[in-house]
């Protein structure tokens, strides 16, 4: 395989120092996920990653690269395919945002962040070659072209990308991807991907190449045919996961969720017991099994359709994960839109048979929080307001302000800190049914795990 490093000094001499040096160089560049806007009107486009990809010579690799894309359910899918690949002998490279609890969560090998040496060597080649884009990138930008470039050295022998918002203009596609994972598809982020969802799902899907597969997974009948529309002549690329995959006997309980699982692929059908909650967990795993069973047998010829099986895989972290705290249940989830807030409610209703008691909620500035704060408002009797430990974060106090306004609560609370809050989590006793859920954030879940799991 060709190698795409350019050297910038002695072998095992590196520019920066450590890691926390290359991700100080790293934090200069705009970060539109954790800075508020700069007034400065930009253009979301592939001009700058195409130059660095040019550049580095990275479209001259052929690892097969699935990008998956869509409005929610791209994180566990990936995770979930990830996964499933590596037990079957592959070496897998996923490159996932935001994260948890550090910055190398983005970039894995092996389901297990790339070492230290790894970012070095790549994140000098990339930045090496900044000079040469007509506008300075932002830091999404350079950590993707990094994270190719990585696992071009890393010699994996699939590439899963999630992409970060839409897809034809997302950095993700600036390299041609064997297949395209549709999960879901919702309006949002509507002053950049369009206010309906026919833009929507052609920014998601409208670049799948000539030669590409598009699966697509739990979307309504109205964006299937969007789908027809905006791939016409392109029927035979596409595969429904529902029409391949059937799921029966679903059953939930305190500790997971078990499903029998047919595909017409391979006329099988197993059992799958997985510890995760959620009605929709069942949809994402046959949509991440269909993938892979694609690539193992038609992209890379390692064997027929069902040879490698349907065991159960881990899942994503902070998806409704539940947390050992003392007395009651602790739930963590990343949840922040209307949908997501209603599905994580709802799944916590399925499994445990009814509503939550406690809800700790954080968000940033940037979201509409009246409809939520409503809510959560109707949904439990006591909800907790912290301080969301984001650049971004909306503070406490505004949140019980706008909550007072939205309704009424038997006990409404304000934290100014993730610390605060676990202290007084970790200070409740009394009920072990008790059911507290906390949500808003990727930033308020990763805090709230690292203090509590």
């Amino acid at each position: 395989m060709l190698s795409v490093l350019t050297p910038l000094c002695e072998k095992g001499v590196h520019l920066y120092g450590s890691i926390e040096e290359l991700f100080k160089k790293l934090s200069t560049l705009h970060d539109y996920e954790r800075q508020p806007p700069s007034g400065v009107v930009r253009t979301f486009g592939l001009e700058n990653v195409r130059t660095l990809s040019r550049s580095l010579r990275l479209e001259e690799n052929t690892i097969p690269i699935v990008q998956v894309v869509g409005s929610k359910g791209k994180g566990t899918t990936a995770t979930f395919l990830s996964n499933r690949l590596q037990q079957a002998g592959l070496r897998v490279g996923l490159y996932q945002s935001p994260h948890l609890f550090s910055r190398t969560e983005r970039i894995l090998v092996q389901g297990r962040p790339a070492s230290e040496a790894s970012w070095l060597q790549s994140g000098e080649a990339v930045l090496s070659h900044l000079h040469l884009c007509d506008q300075t990138p932002s830091r999404f930008e350079v950590e993707t072209i990094l994270a190719y470039h990585l696992f071009y050295e890393e010699k994996v022998d699939v590439i899963i990308a999630e992409a970060g918002l839409g897809g034809v203009a997302d950095a993700t596609s600036v390299l041609s991807p064997v297949a395209i994972v549709l999960t879901t598809v919702e309006l949002e982020h509507t002053h950049i991907l369009g206010d309906t969802l026919f833009s929507i799902t052609s920014q998601k899907i409208g670049h799948l190449p000539e030669d590409g597969k598009l699966f697509v997974g739990g979307v309504s009948e109205e964006v299937k045919q969007i789908v027809a529309e905006v791939l016409p002549d392109r029927e035979s690329d596409i595969v429904d996961v529902f029409e391949t995959h059937e799921i029966t006997d679903v059953r939930l309980s305190k500790s997971g969720i078990s499903f029998l699982m047919s595909t017409q692929l391979s006329n099988s059908s197993c059992v799958v017991e997985l510890p995760l909650f959620g009605k929709h967990i069942p949809q994402t795993y046959a949509l991440a099994h269909a993938v892979s069973e694609w690539i193992l047998a038609d992209v890379l010829g390692r064997g027929g359709y069902g040879e490698w099986g349907c065991t159960s895989v881990e899942g994503k972290r902070a998806h409704l994960e539940r947390v050992d705290c003392g007395d009651g249940i602790l739930l963590v989830d990343v949840a922040h839109t209307m949908d997501s807030v209603k599905g994580a409610l709802s799944a916590c209703r399925e499994h445990f048979g009814r509503a939550v008691d406690r809800v700790v909620f954080g968000v940033n500035v940037d979201k509409k929080v009246d409809g939520l704060l409503t809510l959560l408002l109707e949904e439990s009797t006591s909800l907790w307001l912290v301080r969301n430990p984001h650049p971004k974060g909306m503070s406490a106090q505004d949140l019980y302000e706008m909550a007072c306004m939205s309704g009424e609560c038997d006990d409404l609370r304000a934290y100014d800190s993730v610390d605060a809050v676990c202290k007084a989590l970790q200070a409740q006793g009394g009920d072990k049914e008790q059911i507290t859920l906390v949500l808003g954030s990727y930033a308020l879940a990763g805090a709230v795990l690292e203090k509590l799991a």
